[in-house]
């Protein structure tokens, strides 16, 4: 039923030629899920707003698929580290182990380490410097100055925006560029995935209200998972045996539409 869904949901960007070569299956029923989760909030938002506030409660849905995605870009990138420990360079590894702690770093903020799953008590520390009075940096304040929104809003924003429009250009554009963003294994968006995150994001800022950033962050991360899975430049991270195969497919491709 699911997939006879995702086959008929004809988003605009699911169309063309060059999209429709690059997206599987997967990825088409991943964001039509993210669509339909955002277009729920904006329902409930505006014909019941408590029904809306649980919809985007800790410990809800919404927060677990974030906790879930975060994880899953750890796996992916810790696994992608030890399997080819042996065939990429040093900063190439690193990197991957460095993306695979920041997800896991994500995804213990979000649950604030367990706290709450495992009933831990806060210390001395996070119950006066902590807004929420839970275990975890993100809700800290200090001065009155919240370093959610000083560090981790800002920073992320500028991220996230530079990681969505400028790198993919560059990346297309420039070969050095290609080739430093290639050595230090960062995953390069498709057009797809762009557009599809633009639209989202869009969507939860207009017409969402209160606690819209779990419903932002939930998407921001399903996203970076699609993306980590099938990146511009997902030959990188392949074994040698799986890249050769990867240039055979490419130059048959080739080949068949030059005779054409």
């Amino acid at each position: 039923m699911m997939k006879n869904f995702a086959s008929n949901f004809n988003f605009p960007l699911f169309r063309g030629h060059s999209f429709q070569n690059n997206v599987n299956e997967f990825e088409r029923t991943a964001i039509s899920l993210l669509f339909i989760s955002v277009f729920i909030g904006i329902i409930l938002f505006q014909v019941n707003f408590s029904a809306y506030l649980e919809y985007l409660s800790e410990d809800n849905i919404i927060e677990w698929l974030t906790v879930i995605t975060l994880f899953a870009c750890f796996d992916v990138s810790l696994k992608r580290s030890f399997r080819l420990f042996r065939q990429r360079k040093t900063r190439f590894i690193l990197s991957l182990l460095l993306f695979s702690l920041l997800f896991l770093f994500g995804a213990g903020e979000e649950i604030s380490w367990g706290q709450r799953i495992f009933s831990i008590e806060s210390t001395d520390f996070f119950l006066k410097f902590n807004s929420q009075n839970e275990t975890n940096i993100h809700n800290l304040v200090f001065n009155n100055i919240r370093i959610n929104k000083a560090v981790f809003s800002s920073l992320i924003g500028i991220v996230i925006f530079f990681y969505m429009i400028p790198l993919p250009i560059l990346y297309k554009r420039n070969v050095k560029i290609k080739k430093f963003i290639d050595s230090f294994a960062v995953p390069v968006p498709q057009n797809y995935h762009i557009i599809s995150y633009l639209i989202l994001a869009v969507l939860i800022n207009v017409f969402l209200g209160p606690d819209k950033w779990e419903l932002l962050e939930m998407s921001g991360s399903a996203m970076f998972y699609l993306i980590i899975l099938n990146p511009v430049n997902g030959s990188i991270f392949a074994q040698h045996s799986e890249r050769a195969i990867i240039k055979d497919l490419a130059g048959s491709r080739l080949l068949n539409l030059g005779k054409h």
